[in-house]
């Protein structure tokens, strides 16, 4: 073989060895105990906290760090497994992170590390983690040829999913055709065969339920990509639980995971459901719940509730579903610990009570526990470094699903965008308490409601006296009295918009005032008055003047119980809404306004249709005031929303408009099939069913928001919403965030397919990616194709876009422009050779003074020759750049945008909706490089590095500058393309 052909192989082999090792990195794992090395990478990296900030590891911490490192052992296995084939000299020194090499990136981060292998180690931790995490370009150099790309610059995630979903087909495919075996278990553990669910005898009874699933200490070690759990829970919670952390410490981390490791807290979330299903399966729970039987108290950690043995820990959290999670996930993270430690782990005894009927009651009759395995797990600190022998797990995890047809895809996704259109109310129960919080606001109102009453009493008795008595005119300390009585009265009233308990209480103490000196003046006079009118007035004064105060105490008490202030100042009306919506909140449906005896009745509803037309602009007419003050919505939205119900009824009018247009839509699509649209017309013709769903929608924050920014629009821009939520649901199999949601949301690309493809706008959408996928593709080799040579040649692009002129595709205007610049180089070459006639004639001149003369006017017609063809030179270059030159860099900056990591995605999605979007894109970058502001890009001196180097796209694709780095950007929409003069948002 010959020497080239051998490089040829070599060079062969390095590349494919470079550019496989993303693949070898996120597919190295250990397969039974579910460590991968991308989860021993993350967990080696974890930011410390320092007073509630995270901050990056040091090399000195790394080093540190890796010394007491439990999974350190197979840190390194995994990653020589990874690095296979690649020495560790080889990874400091020729694989690069932006053009730089891991020890010039990181040299002198472990600067004090002087073992040559340990630092070289460290480069493949610190390699692996910007591949996992990073966004930089790797590449690897070899002299002598041109770099390898390992990873593009950009987001990894879906080299990511596509490398990992690949890896678990493979799998799986392994799975089909390999005998199934047992994992072994300690000779004095109970087997788990042994373990058996008792025969149900009573379908009525808690016994029915009352069933382990051994799958449940199984669960932590395992992954599950079909229900998109790509990491064993294991591992994934040793991230959030590694360290000694307080429970709100831990609370953090767990809120914030997403952070660091995108996705991972979704997949926990899945994976917690998971294994609390097999321990406590829901069926169960809602069972016990219906017999009055708490099912937390019911599941037991060595013989303590989750409350008793976690509740310490966590007592700072407020959220009560936040701890419920947080319990269940600390007793996951700690038989997964105490597996890790083998022999020396004790693995909680996990059990719950199981029940049965005596005299039509349910109580205890023993607590059934779970069998706790113990695998033989050798211990981390003796573990060899070499690969680990892999056992396969007991329970054959769930097959891949198959990809569905695009039949299924549209039924699938009509499903879940029916489910996240509509939404599910909150479950109300009287059973619930109602909280602490609400339940003091409404004893204010219950107060306020009392003390109302009994003023109007002795207004009544005033009143009564002022009508039977013949006395003269009333004194001012009786007025006194009976004005601040008046006021208090108003005060008092809960319908009353504008009193609150803030203002009754100084509004009390003016009163009591007034009472005790009106008291004070008519006791003076002869010890009293003798009429019975007078004994009355002043009866009514002494109970006022005792008791107020009293009364203003026992107010100021029941409102401080409320918290601050800013309860006090609230409404009444708003303080009655405020009660009812946490109770809502917390599950419980006990309050309600019928409760306040009589208040936000027949008269109020009329009231408030009265200010709803008013403020809407609407006639008030009897009529309009008898229908408004009878239609059941609108009376809903006052006794549910006293303060607010002209608000909450325009959005619940709204929803009603934009459930019904859902459902026509579905019924008009002629793409769907019968079934699908007989279904939408069911629920266009069922009230009932139109109405829970708009109630539902109307209590959606999510379409609150909405209708706020968009008002009467709301309708257009939800359905959007959800066709993208929806999307993305049903092809990742998890929520989208919300970041997610908006940004497909307002993909103008995603918005024109779902335009002309309603009822299949989700196999478009597939379809139109896997094209845009082949674009790109094809779009990158002409890339190189055209730039192939450009960086060696001298003289940079001017002469190389001249060099790679098409002449058999002329271009008429440079043609032109080409012949006049040849007939002037003709001219200058005529000239120059005239000048050789003249210098050697001038040579046989014998007259000195005549040859001095000629040589000189020679001299100066040679230097004028030497400016033309300089003149020409230059003319020659200005025709390239005028006629060539922005044809050249059109095409170049469209073919560089179509590989830009921030918006070459979108530009090939707009590419592959048709033919036509290809040439008006280019026209637009064409006509933009023309333009007068743009002119000096042409000139100037660093083009080719421009060109090269990708910036080119920023400086001549409209609207490429405005993107945003962070976040993916918008195409516009095709037909506006041309004209807009750009191909990004």
């Amino acid at each position: 073989m010959k020497e080239n052909e051998v490089n040829e192989v070599n060079q062969k082999s390095f590349s494919d060895i470079m550019k496989g090792l993303p693949q070898a990195a996120w597919t190295a794992n250990n397969r039974y105990r579910g460590y991968s090395l991308e989860m021993l990478v993350n967990l080696m990296f974890v930011p410390k906290n320092e007073n509630g900030t995270e901050i990056e590891l040091t090399g000195k911490d790394l080093t540190d760090k890796l010394e007491n490192f439990a999974y350190a052992n197979r840190l390194k296995t995994l990653t020589g497994v990874a690095f296979d084939g690649i020495s560790p000299d080889a990874s400091g020194k020729q694989i690069m992170i932006d053009g730089k090499s891991a020890e010039d990136t990181w040299g002198e981060k472990y600067a004090h590390v002087e073992d040559k292998a340990q630092k070289d180690m460290l480069y493949q931790f610190e390699i692996l983690n910007q591949m996992f995490n990073g966004t930089s370009e790797i590449t690897a150099a070899q002299p002598g040829s041109e770099p390898v790309v390992i990873l593009p610059e950009g987001s990894r995630n879906q080299i990511r999913r596509e490398i990992i979903n690949e890896y678990e087909k493979q799998r799986n495919a392994e799975r089909a055709n390999e005998p199934e075996e047992e994992i072994k278990f300690e000779e004095d553990a109970p087997e788990v065969e042994n373990v058996q669910p008792e025969e149900i005898k009573d379908p009525l009874t808690a016994e029915a339920f009352d069933t382990f699933s051994q799958n449940a200490y199984e669960r932590l070690w395992r992954t599950n990509p079909s229900i998109g759990v790509y990491a064993s829970p294991a591992a994934m919670l040793s991230v959030i639980f590694n360290g000694d952390k307080t429970g709100k410490e831990i609370a953090d981390k767990y809120n914030n995971i997403n952070k660091t490791n995108r996705g991972m807290k979704e997949m926990i979330d899945v994976a917690a459901d998971e294994f609390m299903k097999e321990i406590d399966s829901p069926e169960r729970k809602a069972f016990l719940k219906e017999a009055g039987i708490d099912p937390s108290k019911s599941i037991t950690v060595d013989g303590q509730t989750m409350e008793e043995r976690y509740g310490e820990k966590y007592k700072d959290i407020e959220d009560v579903q936040l701890k419920e999670k947080l319990f269940k996930l600390e007793l996951m993270y700690q038989i997964s610990e105490a597996h890790m430690k083998g022999k020396k782990g004790v693995v909680p005894e996990i059990g719950a009570t199981r029940y049965e009927k005596v005299d039509g009651n349910f109580k205890e009759a023993e607590v059934k526990k779970l069998a706790v395995p113990k695998p033989k797990i050798i211990d981390v600190k003796a573990e060899p470094e070499q690969a680990e022998p892999v056992q396969e797990e007991p329970v054959q995890e769930e097959p891949v699903k198959a990809e569905p047809t695009p039949e299924e895809f549209r039924a699938n996704l009509i499903k879940t965008e029916e489910r996240i259109f509509i939404g599910e109310s909150a479950t109300l129960s009287p059973d619930v308490p109602i909280p602490e919080a609400a339940q003091a606001k409404w004893d204010v109102l219950k107060q306020v409601n009392g003390l109302n009453k009994s003023l109007k009493e002795s207004l009544a008795k005033l009143d009564a006296v002022k009508k039977s008595s013949m006395q003269g005119k009333d004194t001012e300390f009786y007025n006194n009295m009976r004005g601040a009585l008046e006021k208090c009265i108003e005060l008092s009233d809960s319908e009353n918009p504008k009193a609150n308990a803030a203002d009754l209480l100084e509004q009390m103490d003016i009163y009591a005032k007034a009472a005790d000196k009106y008291y004070a003046e008519r006791k003076g006079i002869l010890f009293g008055p003798q009429s019975d009118a007078g004994k009355i007035r002043l009866n009514e004064a002494k109970i006022a003047k005792d008791n107020i105060p009293k009364q203003i105490e026992m107010l100021k008490d029941a409102a401080g119980i409320t918290g601050d202030l800013g309860d006090a100042k609230l409404s009444f009306p708003e303080l009655t809404e405020k009660a009812m919506a946490e109770a809502r909140n917390a599950g419980s449906s006990k309050l309600s306004v019928g409760d306040l005896g009589g208040k936000f009745g027949l008269g109020y509803i009329e009231n408030a249709a009265k200010k709803y037309l008013n403020e809407r602009g609407k006639a008030v007419t009897t009529q309009s005031l008898a229908d408004l003050s009878l239609d059941g919505d609108f009376i809903n939205m006052v006794e549910k929303y006293p303060a607010s119900y002209s608000d909450k009824y325009d959005i619940l009018l709204t929803a009603k408009d934009t459930v019904r247009e859902h459902y026509k839509k579905i019924e008009a699509d002629k793409s769907l099939d019968a079934e699908t649209k007989t279904w939408a017309t069911k629920k266009l013709n069922s009230s009932h069913e139109l109405d829970k769903a708009a109630e539902n929608l109307a209590e959606n924050p999510e379409f609150i928001e909405m209708y706020e920014k968009h008002n009467s629009l709301v309708g257009e821009y939800w359905d959007k919403k959800i066709k993208a939520e929806s999307y993305l649901t049903e092809k990742n199999g998890t929520k989208p965030t919300a970041n997610e949601i908006k940004d497909l949301s307002e993909n103008k690309v995603f918005l024109m397919v779902y335009d002309k493809y309603p009822g299949d706008f989700g196999n478009k959408w597939n379809e139109n990616k896997q094209k845009a996928d082949e674009l790109k593709e094809q779009y990158k080799k002409e890339l190189d194709d055209m730039l192939f040579g450009l960086e060696d040649r001298r003289g940079g692009i001017v002469p190389f876009v001249k060099d790679n002129y098409d002449s058999d595709n002329p271009n008429p205007a440079y043609e032109e422009a080409m012949d006049q610049l040849r007939e002037r180089k003709a001219a200058i070459k005529e000239e120059d050779e005239r000048l050789d006639e003249e210098k050697e004639n001038i040579e046989e001149i014998e007259n000195p003074e005549e040859k001095k003369q000629r040589s000189e006017q020679l001299e100066k017609d040679i230097e004028a020759v030497k400016k033309s063809y300089k003149d020409y030179k230059q003319a020659k270059n200005d025709v390239i750049r005028e006629h060539l030159l922005p044809d050249f860099l059109a095409r170049v900056s469209f073919l560089k945008a179509t590989q830009d990591p921030k918006i070459g995605d979108d530009v090939c999605r707009l590419m592959a909706t048709t033919p036509k979007q290809e040439k008006a894109v280019v026209a637009s970058i064409l006509d933009n490089i023309k333009k007068p502001e743009n002119a000096q890009v042409l000139k100037a001196k660093n083009l080719t590095e421009m060109v090269m180097d990708g910036s080119i796209v920023e400086k001549v694709v409209p609207g490429a500058q405005k993107a945003q780095p962070e976040k993916v950007r918008k195409v516009q929409q095709p037909q506006k393309a041309a004209e807009a003069g750009g191909i990004v948002r």
